[in-house]
């Protein structure tokens, strides 16, 4: 009865009820539920594997720890570290439940439901304690609500009246409780969560469209999607009408209107809420809402994206089709692939496509899979791509008791789900197949199984077996992906089919099948390099959809020589099926490649490439601009990226008459005349220590003092600079930082003066 819950609530019927008006329903392609699909072998059930460990190890008397104190109620156990311990406490609660329930729903493991009922058991106490529904975990929650409730709403961004993105960690909860009601098949997540929804609800219909955009100021996660599917649980009109007024108007009418205003923008902010808008077209048929998801999905993907199918530096968009100057090492938030893939599937579901298949393969192997440590299971925040860079540096792996980040809680739930997108079905009960993972599909309708048999990536061959009562008539449609060649195979029962299509589309066998019928799928796997966007002549490498990186040595560029495309410089490198080599610039040596996801350490994955004529006239320049470049990055001890939500975070930002803005596509913070602004940094307590700053330098005269720890450093002045980014140093006294690791610095505004725009502050070894 679980079994494709959430596909079967949708077409129950053929139409759904939206707006007081009946229409036809969207839905092309139905994915089968994760009950109904079981990994059988391969790396991503090895992945699967270790996140069940941890899940297990998780004590969930812990992170209900801020539940039970913000209800007044004496906790069971102690907060863990990391973020819980601080202003987002809560937020990981929420991604537990949804972790558990996708556990449960693919394994069948028991254990992951009754923690499910238990946490829900006692959310509900915690409801009863406050009195009105209301339960989450991050400090101060009920007075900030009550004030939210009588319209005192103030933003400045990240937060909402002093509270980290609180509607942020709202939304976790309900995500949470809506997967467990979807998967668990038990009653007690779906009372709590209705309470929930219905505090929510009379919390906002009182307030105004204004004060509602004005809370969507700050980042809220998908609340509009949340408020989608309270509405497809219960059909209860309120709750749809009130998603709609969760849609951030800022973000979704320019999208809806095929504009890219994205530059500078937090990347994982705006993705959540077009998740929402392409939920809602599946419950309304709402155009503008589906011309906001699509426009968003194809700009992100082809303007904003990386060859490993990640996003954003820093966490932040730039300009679009201009990535050359941001592969560094903090590119790809985990989080922002884990909300593309939910927004893919719910656009393939609308329009079923090999496109949207091939990113959802791209971006699962190489990014999803790749955020996670083989062999501790633990997870990453930043995917590093910039060469030299490594997993184990910014943002490396995390702990397992003590970072609770957001892509924790995101890396719980992506690695319990990757049955979810194998399969499909058309509503004439054909096959789609997507993904080409070691499987059992069990198709419950037509009482069959089918068995997927594969070793890719490592190969490209693919086999289907299908199990059945009786012989029955259907399609099943192949993923043609636009990587391989035209040299595919398709042979059923030992017999070669002659079938002639362009790569990237479906290949459509319809016959009547028989018990123990089997499809053999052959998949040329050649190499391909692919462009960063902006710049031509720097080239990633794929072996099929498999983006492979160079291990290089420390200061090593990457750089590759060839008069024709880099790919026919790979060579065999062993008899590993997914280890290759390609010449090094020297014509000696060679770097070795591997999967990006295999790789640790030190590592190259966007290389340079020249002709040999362009080398030996580019070749002295660019030795000497990598070479600055890896002196800086090698004795950089700590940065920050000011006006930017976690690194101002990270490192205690405050400050006094100052804003937050942009200048040439970098956000930045200036101060009024007597701000100032100050963060604590890292220091190297044995060695003399160096502040590099990035001011921007058309702004007039600005005035400022730099001090650290309360002692005077310096006054600097930027005057009129022109319209850049003006880099400036200033040393630092060693008697200021011995038997130190850390260091607040504050620029404060001199006289009648200010702090010019700040973008990047770095403390650098001298």
């Amino acid at each position: 009865m679980l079994r494709s819950l959430f596909c079967s609530i949708i077409l129950a019927a053929a139409t759904i009820i939206s707006f007081g008006q009946v229409v036809p329903a969207a839905v092309k392609a139905i994915p089968f539920s994760l009950y109904d699909v079981r990994l059988t072998d391969g790396p991503l059930k090895q992945a699967q594997e270790l996140d069940e460990k941890w899940l297990q190890e998780i004590e969930p008397d812990r992170l209900l720890s801020g539940y039970r104190l913000e209800a007044g109620l004496t906790p069971k156990a102690a907060k863990y570290g990391g973020w819980e311990s601080g202003g987002l406490s809560g937020h990981s609660l929420g991604h537990y439940l949804s972790a558990l329930s996708l556990m449960y729903a693919s394994t069948g493991n028991e254990l992951y439901k009754e923690r499910v009922i238990y946490i829900s058991l006692e959310l509900s106490e915690c409801q009863k304690a406050n009195g009105n529904g209301f339960t989450v975990g991050f400090p101060d929650a009920n007075r900030i609500m009550r004030q939210i409730s009588n319209g005192d709403i103030r933003s400045k961004g990240f937060d909402i009246n002093g509270a980290w993105v609180p509607y942020y960690n709202l939304h976790k909860i309900f995500a949470g409780l809506i997967d467990a009601t979807d998967l668990t098949g038990n009653d007690e997540p779906k009372k709590v969560l209705i309470a929930l929804a219905d505090w929510f609800y009379q919390l906002h219909n009182k307030l105004s469209n204004e004060q509602i955009q004005q809370i969507l100021l700050c980042e809220h996660g998908g609340m509009n999607e949340a408020l989608a599917h309270v509405f497809r649980m219960t059909g209860d009109q309120k709750y749809l009408d009130l998603s709609f007024r969760f849609n951030h108007k800022a973000i979704l009418d320019p999208l809806a209107e095929g504009k890219d205003e994205l530059a500078g923008k937090h990347a994982n902010t705006q993705i959540p809420k077009v998740v929402g808008a392409a939920e809602q077209y599946l419950l309304s048929q709402n155009e503008h809402s589906l011309n906001a998801a699509r426009y968003f999905f194809e700009e992100v993907t082809r303007q904003h994206t990386y060859c490993i199918g990640g996003n954003s530096t820093a966490e932040y968009f730039g300009e679009p089709g201009k990535l050359d100057d941001r592969i560094t090492d903090r590119t790809c938030e985990t989080c922002n692939s884990y909300n593309m893939l939910k927004l893919d599937k719910l656009l393939f579901m609308v329009n079923p496509s090999v496109s949207l298949a091939d990113y959802y393969e791209t971006t699962l192997f190489n990014h999803i899979y790749a955020t996670q440590n083989h062999e501790t299971g633990m997870v990453l925040y930043f995917s590093p791509l910039a060469t030299g860079s490594n997993k184990e540096g910014n943002k490396a792996f995390s702990s397992k008791f003590d970072s609770f980040w957001c892509c924790v809680g995101s890396g719980w739930e992506n690695h319990a789900k990757y049955g979810e997108c194998i399969y499909f079905k058309t509503p004439e009960n054909d096959l789609i197949v997507n993904q080409f993972i070691g499987s059992e599909l069990k198709w419950n309708e037509r009482n069959l199984t089918i068995s997927q048999i594969t070793r890719f990536p490592e190969e490209g061959k693919i086999s289907f077996v299908l199990k059945m009562a009786q012989s029955q008539e259907f399609a099943i449609k192949l993923r043609l992906p636009a990587w391989t060649t035209s040299e595919y195979q398709v042979v059923v029962n030992g017999k070669n089919q002659k079938i002639n299509i362009n790569t990237g589309n479906y290949i459509v066998i319809n016959r009547k099948w028989t018990d123990g019928d089997r499809i053999d799928y052959q998949l040329p796997m050649p190499f391909s390099s692919v462009s960063i966007p902006g710049n031509n002549k720097v080239k990633a490498i794929r072996y099929g959809p498999i983006v492979l990186s160079a291990k290089i040595n420390e200061g090593e560029p990457a750089v590759v020589i060839g008069n024709g495309p880099i790919e026919k410089e790979i060579k065999l490198e062993s008899t590993h099926p997914l280890k290759f080599k390609i010449p090094k610039a020297d014509g000696q040596n060679y770097y070795e490649l591997m999967p990006y996801y295999e790789n640790i350490g030190n590592l190259a994955v966007y290389f340079d490439t020249f002709n040999s004529e362009e080398w030996q006239t580019s070749k002295d320049s660019y030795l000497l601009k990598l070479n600055k470049e890896k002196y800086i990055t090698q004795n950089t001890i700590d940065q920050i990226s000011i006006g930017e939500m976690q690194p101002e975070r990270d490192h205690q930002f405050d400050s006094y008459k100052c804003t937050v803005g942009e200048r040439l596509n970098r956000k930045i913070r200036e101060t009024e005349v007597n701000g100032w602004m100050e963060f604590t940094m890292n220091v190297d307590p044995n060695q003399k220590n160096i502040i590099s700053a990035l001011f921007y330098g058309n702004n007039g005269s600005r005035t400022f003092d730099i001090s650290v720890d309360g002692n005077f450093i310096t006054t600097d002045i930027i005057h009129w600079m022109g319209d850049r980014f003006v880099e400036k140093s200033y040393e630092i006294t060693t008697d200021l930082t011995k038997n130190k690791n850390q260091i607040k610095i504050r620029f404060s505004a001199k006289g009648d003066g200010m702090v010019p725009p700040v973008s990047e502050v770095r403390l650098i070894r001298k």
